[in-house]
């Protein structure tokens, strides 16, 4: 896992409960993420059974 991938898993974690916020980071980071480490971000959320954030 990439250190920018890292700090998205972060930041999703932690603004989970900021709609507005969440959205807005989904849109400006997390489409920036290569395939490979969008899935590691994917893996580690279901591995921590975090489903809300797998399903964004």
């Amino acid at each position: 896992m990439s250190k920018e991938s890292l700090m998205v898993a972060k930041e999703l974690k932690r603004l989970q409960s900021h709609p507005v916020r969440f959205d807005r980071f989904i849109k400006s980071h997390v489409s920036r993420l290569l395939k490979s480490d969008l899935v590691s971000v994917l893996a580690e959320f279901q591995r921590q059974d975090q489903v809300f954030l797998c399903m964004k």
